[in-house]
């Protein structure tokens, strides 16, 4: 064995010059056995198979992200490295095979939530499936960012990407894109939802049936986007799936992804989906989940609108019938009144009126008349007012002490929320009277009028409208309810009438 002395900056064999030391180290390094080789070909399949870092998600598999280490899997031009003697670079395939042929299985990484499969050979899957060009990935890493600006501009340049790099390129990053997409699609700004959309479009219209394996898990996101409480986003959605899939295609992929859709949108208002643990620093957790569950609720207001199986009527039934909903109805006045209205889409259903007069939803609905919200208000009165004419409003709510106190108290207060909630006063009246013998219908009618006068003069800001069409309205009852009920003291409910208007 030659002596030699380790000095800095490298190894040094006794007794040689510099240059010959150079000599007799390249010597030494390419006399490596065969076995040294194979432990190089044995990490470089490693390599191969460890190029993107998954991050799994448990609850939702496409709200999970990937990092792309910096300068790992890109294509690059290097210098020309000269070899000597039998010195050969390690081969991603004859590694794979070396791991094969000692027992080894080789895992395949996909993306995102993708079952990770075991082969025992690359012949159905290229070794550089993985390996794309360096500036999609720089774009895509882009997107990931905290910063604004930095995510407008990964969309942009992806984009402009599309449309230069090779076909095989743009293939091989859509997998990657699409473990992106839930995160960019509930993204805090209106112009990264716009351009996610658009840069979705673009991969399709170029890839066409090759992105047909990973469209599965963007399109329920896409679905829920066309409810976003901006009018922009929502409409490019929308214009988007008809583009690409147009005449009957679109309305198959929206039966297709509409019950994938109703999950999420179920996650959301539940408050138990990833995405809502994942916000940029524009907005805090709770504005997060107002708005993805605002969007969330505007998705299911029309899913109860279409036709739906047993499984999917019972998915949405079953959501009131856990105590998750309960956090909707003290969250914003925005969630506030989208949950009533979608009561009353639920109401519908068949055996929807069972879950929702169980619920704490009639009680809420009563108490949230006055709102100072107009929205609250109407939805509420909705509510009300559809239990009333599915004859159910006394199944929960006592007759005496809890409806007819709240509405005469309702109507001796003179603000505005009259305008929101006065076309319920006399359905709710009419309900209320059908159930009285006649002397406690009339003594009824006399504590609704004198409260319909309580607290005069009015303030102007009063809504005056609403008062004299709602008094209309509640005489001409009140009269052809006495003719009716009890003609002989017609005469006397009359006069009362007159005496409060004219005097």
């Amino acid at each position: 064995m030659v002596p030699c002395v380790r000095r800095r900056g490298g190894t040094r064999f006794r007794g040689f010059s510099s240059h010959e030391s150079g000599n007799k180290v390249r010597e030494v390094r390419n006399k490596e056995s065969g076995k040294e080789r194979c432990c190089r070909e044995h990490q470089s399949a490693l390599f191969l198979t460890s190029k993107f870092e998954v991050h799994n998600d448990a609850d939702e598999s496409a709200s999970c992200f990937y990092k792309l280490e910096k300068g790992k899997g890109s294509k690059t031009m290097s210098k020309h490295q000269r070899r000597k003697g039998n010195a050969q670079a390690a081969s991603s395939a004859h590694a794979a095979e070396l791991l094969t042929n000692s027992g080894h299985p080789l895992q395949i990484v996909t993306f995102g939530d993708c079952e990770p499969f075991t082969t025992t050979s690359l012949e159905n899957r290229d070794a550089d499936e993985n390996f794309f060009d360096a500036e999609i990935q720089i774009a895509l890493r882009k997107t990931t960012k905290r910063d604004l600006h930095t995510r407008e501009k990964g969309l942009k340049e992806l984009r402009r990407l599309i449309d230069e790099v090779a076909f095989d390129d743009v293939r091989k990053s859509f997998k990657h894109f699409a473990v992106l997409f839930p995160r960019l699609a509930f993204d805090t700004t209106v112009t990264v939802r716009s351009n996610v959309i658009r840069v979705l479009g673009d991969y399709i219209k170029k890839l066409k049936k090759n992105c047909e394996p990973y469209l599965e898990k963007v399109v329920s996101y896409v679905i829920l986007m066309m409810h976003d409480s901006y009018s922009q986003v929502a409409n490019e959605s929308r214009s988007m799936l008809v583009d690409c899939f147009p005449n009957e295609k679109y309305g198959i992929l929206i039966e297709m992804f509409k019950e994938p859709a109703c999950v999420i949108a179920l996650k959301f208002i539940s408050g138990k989906h990833s995405l809502l643990l994942r916000c940029e620093e524009e907005e805090t957790e709770e504005q997060r989940y107002v708005r993805l569950a605002s969007q969330s609720l505007q998705y299911l207001h029309w899913f109860c609108t279409q036709s739906l199986s047993d499984e999917q009527r019972n998915r949405i039934i079953d959501f009131f019938n856990n105590r998750s909903y309960r956090r909707l109805l003290t969250s914003s006045s925005q969630i506030v009144s989208a949950t009533m209205i979608l009561a009353s889409r639920v109401a519908s259903l068949l055996n929807g009126w069972e879950v929702i007069l169980n619920s704490a939803l009639p009680t809420t609905a009563l108490a949230h008349l006055d709102s100072i919200d107009r929205n609250v208000g109407r939805a509420s009165a909705l509510l009300i007012l559809e239990m009333t004419k599915a004859d159910v409003l006394f199944t929960v709510l006592d007759i005496d002490n809890v409806v007819v106190n709240r509405v005469i108290s309702l109507i001796r207060r003179k603000k505005n929320f009259w305008n929101h909630i006065s076309t319920i006063f006399i359905p709710v009246i009419k309900a209320v009277l059908d159930k009285k013998v006649a002397i406690e219908g009339q003594e009824l009618l006399k504590r609704i009028l004198n409260a319909f006068f309580d607290g005069m003069p009015w303030k102007l800001s009063f809504p005056c409208v609403a008062w004299v069409n709602t008094f209309a309205e509640f005489t001409e009852f009140g009269i052809w309810w006495t003719m009716n009920r009890c003609v002989n003291d017609l005469d006397i409910i009359v006069d009362e009438f007159i005496e409060k208007v004219f005097f």
